[in-house]
C-alpha cells in the first residue's frame, strides 16, 4: 500500500489521487479509511470520499490499464523464474579471454551481467593515473562536479541543482584531504573527458575491440573520480554499459531488468528504494527482488546490461571509466514515468 499523502486535514485532488492509487494497488477500504482518519479527516467525510471514488467511472478506466500492467508484471515474473533455472543466473561470472562471439551470445544479447578481467591489462592508466598525475596533466582545467549531495536525498534526480564549476587541481586536492563522503563527486554527467585539457588522458586507455568500437568512442566514454563513500543510488541506464575500474574498489548491487516492477520507479530511471537499507514498510515489493552484489576491483570491467538496476558505492578513492560505444546496437527507445510526489 502506498503511504505517500498530500496536505493533511484537507480533501484536495492530491488526496483523491492517493485514494485512487491505493484502490488500484489493492488496498482495502478500511486501510484507506484508517490513513485518512489518522491524517485528520472525520470518519464520515473520509467514508464519503471513498464511496465517491468507487462510483467514479474514471476509476474503472484506470482499472483496465492497471489490469494490463499487472499482466505484464506477471509475465516478467514468469520469465525471471525461468531464467533462474539456469544456475549461471545466480551470480556475476568473471571471465578472461572471452571472445566477441561468446560475449555477444552469452551476455550482450542475453541481457546478463559479467565481469571481464582482461579489458584493462595493457592500459597505462592503471599504472599512472594517480592523483598527482591527474593534477599535473589536467589540473588547470575548469571542470564541473556535483556538490551538496548530502543535503538532498534526491541528488541524482535534482542533479542540475548540484553542478559546480571548480579548477580540477583544486578538486583533486579536495578529494585527497577529505575522508569518506558522498557530498561531492565528479560523475559521467560532468563530461570531464570532453574538456580540451583532458585530451592527453585518452592515450592512457584503449577500447577493447572484442566488445567496443573505437571509431565511436568520442562522447561515449565517461570519467568518474571521487573519494571513498560516494554513492550512485539505484537506477538503470538507457543503454548497455561497460564500467572499468582504474583505481580503488566499488561495490555494485544489481537487480535484473525483468524485476523493474519491484523497484518503485516513479521518476525517470530512478528507484525510490535505498538498495543498502531498504524500507520494508514503504517498499515491501523490493524484498522479492534478486540482488547480485559484486566488488569491482582495479583492472576489472563490469558489463551492466541495458535496463539492469544498479547501486554503486566507492569503498576507496576511486577512478573509473564507463563505455557505451559497443560494437553492437546500443540505442533503445524508452518511456519514463514522472510521478512527482
Amino acid at each position: 500500500m502506498s503511504t505517500t499523502v498530500g496536505p493533511p486535514f484537507e480533501i484536495t485532488d492530491r488526496w483523491r489521487m492517493w485514494i485512487v492509487e491505493n484502490f488500484l494497488l489493492g488496498a482495502g477500504d478500511q486501510a484507506i479509511l484508517d490513513v485518512l482518519v489518522a491524517q485528520g479527516m472525520g470518519p464520515a467525510q473520509a467514508q464519503a470520499e471513498i464511496q465517491a471514488v468507487q462510483k467514479d467511472v474514471y476509476l474503472e478506466g484506470a482499472g483496465w490499464i492497471t489490469q494490463r500492467m499487472r499482466k505484464l508484471e506477471s509475465t516478467l515474473d514468469a520469465l525471471q523464474r525461468m531464467r533462474q533455472l539456469d544456475p549461471g543466473n545466480y551470480g556475476v561470472p568473471r571471465h578472461a579471454g572471452l571472445s566477441r562471439e561468446r560475449f555477444l551470445a552469452d551476455y550482450y544479447a542475453a541481457n546478463r551481467p559479467a565481469i571481464l578481467n582482461d579489458v584493462a591489462d595493457n592500459w597505462p592508466a592503471v599504472q599512472v593515473w594517480t592523483s598527482d598525475y591527474l593534477k599535473d596533466t589536467v589540473g588547470a582545467e575548469v571542470v564541473e562536479v556535483m556538490t551538496g549531495r548530502d543535503n538532498d536525498e534526491e541528488y541524482e534526480i535534482n542533479l542540475d541543482a548540484h553542478r559546480k564549476a571548480i579548477c580540477f587541481g583544486d578538486y583533486v586536492d579536495l578529494v585527497a584531504r577529505t575522508g569518506p563522503t558522498n557530498d561531492f563527486y565528479l560523475v559521467a554527467n560532468n563530461h570531464f573527458l570532453d574538456k580540451p585539457g583532458a585530451a592527453a588522458l585518452w592515450a592512457d586507455f584503449s577500447c577493447d575491440e572484442r566488445f567496443l568500437d573505437p571509431a565511436t568512442a568520442s562522447e561515449r566514454v565517461f570519467f568518474w573520480f571521487g573519494p571513498a563513500g560516494t554513492v550512485t543510488p539505484l537506477h538503470h541506464d538507457v543503454s548497455n554499459i561497460l564500467l572499468v575500474q582504474v583505481r580503488g574498489t566499488k561495490r555494485v548491487t544489481l537487480v535484473p531488468a525483468l524485476e523493474s516492477h519491484l523497484v518503485y520507479n516513479d521518476v525517470g530511471v530512478y528507484s525510490q528504494v535505498n538498495a543498502e537499507f531498504p524500507d520494508a514498510q514503504r517498499h515491501s515489493r523490493f524484498s522479492a527482488a534478486t540482488r547480485l552484489t559484486v566488488d569491482l576491483h582495479e583492472r576489472e570491467a563490469l558489463f551492466i546490461p541495458v535496463g539492469w538496476w544498479h547501486h554503486v558505492r566507492s569503498l576507496e578513492m576511486c577512478i573509473s571509466l564507463s563505455f557505451t560505444n559497443f560494437a553492437f546496437p546500443n540505442h533503445f527507445d524508452w518511456s519514463f514515468p514522472n510521478i512527482m510526489r
